[in-house]
Parts: C-alpha cells; structure tokens; sequence
C-alpha cells in the first residue's frame, strides 16, 4: 500500500445554491488542488451554471450572484475533467461527505456514474480524533486554533486552500502522536465506521502479553486524549466488560496510564 508521501491527494470544495440536493440545490462554484508529498502539483476550479436562481441566503455567504454565473459552463461540461482529475487520488475535504453528496447528485443529473467508491478524508472527522478539546470544528475555529491567518471567504479555491493547510497541520499532529500510515489514518478518519478488534480478542492479546511480559501497540481513541498509536507495558487489568481498563506503562507518556479496553481499536502484542 502506498505511504503517506508517495499518495496523490485532492483537497476539494465546493459552493452551492443551497444546503439540499434533494430539494433541487445545485453546485455554483468547484475547486480542488492536487497534492503530493505535501506540495500542491496541480490545480481545479470552476465557475458553473446551476439551471437556477442562488438562493439569497447561499448568495450571503459565499457571494456568488446569478450574474457572475451567466456563462459559466453547465456541471456536465466541467465533470469529466474533474472527474478525472481526481482519478487515483484520495479526496480530502472540510465536512467532505456533504461535498461529495453534491458532486454525486451533479454526476448523477449529467448521466455520469457516481463516485460511491471514493476514498475520502474528511478534515472534520480529523480534528475531532486529534484534537478532542477544541469542542467546534468549523474551519474558521480549527484554522484559528492552528494558527492560520487566512479569513475563510466561503469561496470554493479560498476554502480548499485553508483545508489544504490544516490537513498539513494534522498530519504533522498525527504524525507526533504516531499514526504515520495511511492505512490508520483511513481507518480512523475515513468514511466508513471504524471497525473495532472483538473484545474477546483484545482480552486474549492482552493476557498473552502480561503472560509474557511483552508490550502490546494499541491504536487508541480516548475521549479526552484523542487518537493516538501507544506502545504500552502491560501491568494488569482491572474490571470485566465495557468497564474493563488496561494498566501499563505508555511509552508515548513516559508514565503510567489507565487505557479503556472499549476505546482500543486495534492492539497487537511485540514479540521481543
């Protein structure tokens, strides 16, 4: 599987007439930028006709009028080109469930095949896992928190290029908290629900380790502490169930620490 550096990104956003496809809402404005090694390579962005008045409401926040929109292509004309601009990347955006929602309900109007196998990163979804504390997650407050000046401009290619800093931002964090590959990152913050180890076999890994007085790697996802990868030397347990907690010495802490088995996704024992 590609590493974290060698994989090709597409930080992307877009506006719209309104908050609902369903209702008939529709994508005003596209933009994307390609990334790798953490360096933008390439760009996308586009004006679009909707085939529809924006809402007063959309125009207020992202300030885009019917008339900047006459002439602009209609979505069908501009989707095989981003389509295929994002062919073989992994899609990262701000809330990235509700950008995709849009540009599959576009792929859909326009007679194209939707995007359902997408593999996506949403920077929400991160934010969240790693920094636990912040409460909101806007991208203004997680800009800010980050220290990243930029005034968010509700404009598609002004929003992708704040999203693009805070994703560098929280692989940097990730990365100090030791979730390095792609692989847990996906797992933790991608699409689809994070699939826990069965506690049976937690339990099994975790007697094997004190039995044999080896550490254990835990992938962890503490309320407070957020997601973190932990080599930990096991001491004891204590309580059954969803009350059961691992004692031991966490390496990444330098101390001793208390571990909710519940709230370990995966763990494995290192053979010495």
């Amino acid at each position: 599987m590609k590493g974290i550096h060698s994989t090709d990104f597409v930080v992307f956003d877009v506006e719209t007439t309104g908050l609902s496809p369903q209702f008939g809402d529709r994508v005003i404005e596209m933009a994307a930028v390609k990334v790798r090694d953490q360096k933008i390579i390439d760009r996308f962005e586009s004006l679009i006709d909707p085939q529809r008045e924006v809402s007063f409401e959309a125009y207020l926040v992202n300030g885009i009028s019917d008339e900047m929109l006459v002439g602009a292509p209609l979505a069908s004309e501009v989707l095989p080109d981003f389509v295929k601009f994002i062919e073989g990347c992994i899609v990262v955006g701000h809330n990235v469930k509700f950008d995709m929602k849009f540009l599959n309900n576009e792929l859909r109007l326009a007679g194209m095949p939707e995007c359902d196998g997408q593999r996506t990163i949403d920077t929400v979804k991160m934010s969240r896992g790693i920094i636990p504390e912040l409460g909101k997650y806007s991208l203004a407050i997680v800009s800010e928190f980050m220290g990243i000046r930029n005034v968010q401009k509700h404009r598609a290619m002004a929003d992708v290029e704040m999203t693009f800093k805070v994703f560098l931002n929280l692989l940097q964090m990730a990365s100090k908290r030791r979730i390095c590959s792609l692989a847990a990152i996906e797992s933790l913050f991608g699409p689809n629900k994070i699939v826990k180890q069965h506690k049976r076999v937690k339990m099994k890994e975790l007697q094997r380790a004190l039995d044999e007085n080896a550490n254990v790697e835990l992938l962890y996802l503490g309320s407070n502490s957020g997601a973190s990868i932990r080599e930990v030397t096991p001491s004891k347990i204590l309580g059954t169930g969803k009350a059961a907690l691992l004692v031991g010495y966490c390496h990444l802490r330098d101390e001793e620490r208390y571990f909710n088995v519940d709230k370990i996704i995966q763990l494995e024992t290192l053979i010495k």
